[in-house]
C-alpha cells in the first residue's frame, strides 16, 4: 500500500516536469514489482495435516474427562481391621512366642503400642525390676530389649513389624 501511495504522490511531481523526481520514481516503480513478486508468490505458512493417516486409537480419538463439579474427597490410609492385632497376639502367645521389654525403653513402649488392644493377649515379660534386670530376663538370655523368643527358640531383638512377626510364626496378618 505504501509504495503504491508513493507511486501516486511521484507520478504528481512527474507530470508536473520535474526532472529530480524520475530517478526516485523509477526506484519506487521496480521496488513495488519486487514487493508484487513476493506477494504473488504466497508462500504456505501452514502445512495442511492429512486427515487419511492411521494413526493410534488413543491419538485420534479425544480423551472425554468430566468437569470437576464437587471436591475432591480424602480418603483416609486403609486402616487393620480392628480385631487384627489381637488375632495376630493371641496366634503369637499360641506358637510360644514371648516379648520381654523394659518400662524405660522408648522402642518397648513402639512395639506394645503396635498391638494396641491385643496387647493383654501378648505373653509379655517386664525386665526393668527394682533390682535392676529381672532374673527371668537372664535366665532366657534376654541382653537388649524389646526381644521376641519364638516357640522354636528364635530370637528377634528390636521393634518388629508387625507383618514380620506373624511371617516369622505362622500367623496370618
Amino acid at each position: 500500500m505504501k509504495f503504491k501511495s508513493l507511486i501516486l504522490i511521484l507520478g504528481i511531481f512527474i507530470f508536473a516536469g520535474c526532472e529530480a523526481a524520475e530517478p526516485i520514481a523509477q526506484e519506487a516503480k521496480e521496488a513495488d514489482t519486487v514487493v508484487q513478486e513476493v506477494v504473488s508468490e504466497k508462500p504456505a505458512i501452514v502445512t495442511p495435516i492429512p486427515t487419511d493417516l492411521d494413526m493410534p486409537e488413543t491419538v485420534a480419538k479425544p480423551i472425554n474427562v468430566a468437569p470437576v463439579t464437587e471436591k475432591p474427597v480424602v480418603v483416609a490410609p486403609l486402616a487393620l481391621d480392628e480385631g487384627a492385632e489381637v488375632i495376630l497376639a493371641k496366634c503369637l502367645t499360641a506358637s510360644g512366642a514371648k516379648l520381654y521389654t523394659a518400662s524405660w525403653c522408648g522402642h518397648c513402649k513402639n512395639q506394645k503400642d503396635a498391638f494396641g488392644d491385643g496387647l493383654e493377649y501378648l505373653n509379655n515379660t517386664e525386665c526393668a525390676d527394682e533390682d535392676g534386670w529381672a532374673q527371668a530376663c537372664t535366665d532366657a538370655g534376654v541382653k537388649a530389649v524389646p526381644t521376641w523368643i519364638f516357640g522354636d527358640g528364635t530370637t528377634k531383638s528390636g521393634n518388629t513389624p508387625l507383618a514380620t512377626l506373624a511371617a516369622l510364626n505362622g500367623c496370618k496378618y
